[in-house]
């Protein structure tokens, strides 16, 4: 901690530090804050900076004296900055936004909804690919064995224009469509 301790601290503008014996007392625009010091160790004020020095380098002595710069830098960050909190997301594939005072729920609802908004995600583009996938005008429904004998019977009468109209059929199942998408990939069939 020695060398965080050697570190002087900066004394921003509107905040000033007062020493008091071992009361150290720091004023600003957000509020004014009192820490007591070891009386080991010695705080100054120079030059619009707070030094902190220790009078040996016994172990105690170091570790009270990054101990306490940083109480003291900290006091002079939370009366001219304030403090607030923030939030590391470790991840891969997470969104997250923070807007305003919800950030934290609407960070925690994206966090576990995450895999269900992706496979609505890869349902959307699923479905614009299929509104994009036309089927000919005469295409044989009943050459296809793979669709069930309903799905065959409601699309040979409707006839839809493409793969998306096919699936918003009642009766026409997800494996229907996809029995018509392989069909369709593999080349046109006509009465």
């Amino acid at each position: 901690m020695s060398r965080i301790g050697k570190a002087p601290i900066e004394i921003p503008a509107g905040v000033t530090v007062t020493v008091n014996g071992d009361l150290v007392t720091v004023k600003g625009p957000k509020g004014e804050l009192s820490q007591k010091v070891n009386s080991d160790l010695t705080v100054k004020v120079e030059d619009g900076h707070v030094v902190v020095t220790r009078p040996s380098d016994d172990r105690e002595h170091r570790a009270q004296h990054g101990l306490y710069r940083a109480l003291i830098h900290n006091m002079v960050v939370g009366v001219s900055q304030g403090y607030r909190k923030e939030m590391e997301l470790v991840g891969v594939g997470y969104r997250a936004t923070s807007e305003g005072h919800k950030a934290y729920e609407r960070l925690e609802t994206e966090i576990k909804y995450a895999g269900y908004i992706a496979r609505q995600d890869r349902m959307i583009r699923d479905v614009a690919r299929h509104e994009k996938t036309l089927i000919p005008e005469g295409f044989a429904y009943e050459a296809l064995t793979g669709l069930t004998l309903e799905a065959r019977e409601k699309l040979a009468r409707i006839r839809p224009k493409n793969l998306g109209q096919a699936g918003r059929i009642p009766g026409v199942s997800p494996s229907d469509v996809a029995q018509l998408s392989i069909a369709l990939a593999a080349g046109p069939r006509k009465d």
